[in-house]
């Protein structure tokens, strides 16, 4: 669908991926996706597809801002009333919504966290920051948890203080931050497969294939939006965790 975002004098394509009602029925929770600098959203299907796998109805959208980081924050409020008012918006929950993003995405997942009041929670894969610290500060000053999915190679393309670490230690207690080893930053994206791959990978690519990486991104994912959104026992989590541990296939810890 697309979004009249008038404030903004531009147009927003919204991309919603939902349960299948014969399995789950609503009305879905949503998470609200922000895809890395140059991605589209159809670079992370794969992700809007777990999640919906999992009960929860997925929002993302397109739209030619570079690297303005307010003009698409302000995107929001006008996506979400959108949804609202469209004919899918009756089978979704908006009283129970969370973030998430890759890379840039993941700094404005956390900004959104810290700036709309009726998001919950947020989930960062390997975000990095700007100049300003904009991203690593929201977490700072939001004082609650969030789960923090990391790439093990950096360099200087992306140096450590404004990449995964910088958010983690800005983070509250009780925050999740795991590692997957052998792990690229623009490997937690289909894009990788394509131009962005040719513009970033040459800082650090690992050996792992991107679905394995994505194997190790999802339980994290939907364990954290299930543990804030519904307070589900994470013993099988944990569980999986230990045997990845075990196999160095991620690093895990807690704030």
């Amino acid at each position: 669908m697309d979004v009249d975002t008038a404030t903004w004098e531009q147009d927003v394509e919204v991309e919603i991926t939902v349960p299948q009602c014969d399995v789950i029925e609503p009305p879905y929770p949503i998470v609200y996706f922000y895809q890395g600098f140059g991605a589209r959203a159809r670079d992370y299907y794969s992700y809007a597809d777990r999640l919906a796998s999992w009960g929860y109805a997925v929002l993302q959208h397109n739209a030619n801002t570079g690297d303005r980081d307010e003009l698409e924050l302000g995107f929001y409020p006008d996506v979400m009333e959108a949804v609202k008012s469209s004919s899918v918006g009756q089978d979704l929950d908006f009283t129970k919504v969370g973030t998430a993003g890759h890379s840039r995405g993941g700094r404005l997942a956390a900004m959104t966290l810290e700036q709309q009041d009726d998001v919950s929670f947020g989930i960062l894969i390997d975000p990095v920051d700007d100049d300003q610290r904009s991203g690593s500060r929201s977490i700072g000053n939001l004082g609650r948890p969030v789960a923090i999915i990391g790439s093990s190679l950096t360099t200087e393309c992306f140096p450590s203080e404004i990449t995964y670490e910088e958010f983690f230690a800005q983070s509250a207690s009780g925050t999740w931050l795991q590692v997957i080893q052998d792990a690229g930053h623009s490997q937690f994206s289909m894009a990788a497969e394509g131009v962005i791959q040719r513009q970033v990978d040459p800082c650090a690519r690992g050996d792992k294939a991107i679905v394995d990486i994505l194997e190790l991104t999802y339980p994290t994912m939907v364990a954290w939006a299930d543990y804030q959104l519904h307070g589900v026992e994470t013993n099988r989590y944990f569980d999986w965790v230990r045997i990845q541990e075990e196999e160095e296939h991620i690093t895990w810890q807690e704030r």
